[in-house]
């Protein structure tokens, strides 16, 4: 259960600190944080995406070359390379960046729609994200539902000028009762049909006990001795696809 709120922790705090003490949403707000997005997602994200296929195709295909075309697809629809045999898509753990840079490319979007529907978007952006449900237009990568909930609840918070904390802390006693009945429900339901909305309402569940007890630990200086392992963050998570 907690190994499945990495992502959407991710998703929300990339919408968070996009919209964090934004004073002016004007045009030059935007071009600025997307300018900053370019070296911080879309550069990493093509560079290493690039570079896992390239590897694989020197190590474990013998001279077998993906088309230009194969790449693309690979690179920004996540698919899989048909020619290739051990791992069809070597780089498939980077959608995160993918989708990360395209939900800063339609923020304005996003901030209108939550802003002027007051948060009630949200709802159906969870709504779509319990049921595994994608936004369907062809050709466009990028939206997961995952994506757009997590990163739109960010957007909520900060345009709204609360922390994530103090909105977690809110549902403190509803976390503390649902978690462990879902966790258990879930056990009970594995194999059942629902048991995938059940996983993601309890991922839910769980990202918010994690900004609930967060101040527990800072409180108490847990974490101070290892913010150096900030830095390594983005290595860990370009190389930890499991080959």
């Amino acid at each position: 259960v907690f190994g499945r709120i990495a992502v959407p922790f991710f998703f929300l705090i990339g919408g968070y600190y996009f919209f964090y003490n934004a004073r002016k949403t004007d045009l030059n707000f935007y071009y600025n944080k997307i300018k900053k997005r370019c070296r911080s997602q879309l550069l990493p994200f093509l560079i290493w995406s690039v570079l896992y296929i390239t590897l694989y195709m020197m190590i474990f295909e013998d001279g077998i070359i993906a088309s230009f075309s194969d790449v693309v697809q690979c690179v920004f629809g996540n698919t899989r390379i048909e020619s290739f045999t051990a791992y069809p898509n070597p780089a498939f753990h980077l959608w995160f960046l993918r989708d990360l840079f395209v939900m800063a490319l339609i923020s304005p979007l996003i901030y209108i729609l939550v802003k002027y529907t007051k948060g009630w978007i949200i709802l159906l952006l969870g709504l779509m994200y319990g049921l595994n449900k994608t936004i369907p237009i062809v050709g466009l990568y990028g939206l997961s539902s995952i994506a757009l909930f997590f990163f739109s609840i960010g957007v909520y918070i900060a345009i709204n000028g609360k922390t994530i904390i103090e909105m977690a802390l809110r549902f403190k006693s509803f976390v503390y009762v649902c978690l462990p009945i879902l966790i258990i429900v879930l056990l009970l339901v594995k194999p059942w049909i629902y048991s995938d909305v059940i996983e993601r309402a309890t991922t839910i569940v769980a990202l918010i006990f994690l900004f609930v007890i967060m101040p527990k630990f800072t409180k108490q200086g847990v974490g101070k001795s290892t913010w150096f392992l900030s830095s390594c963050s983005f290595m860990l998570y370009a190389l930890h696809a499991p080959y």
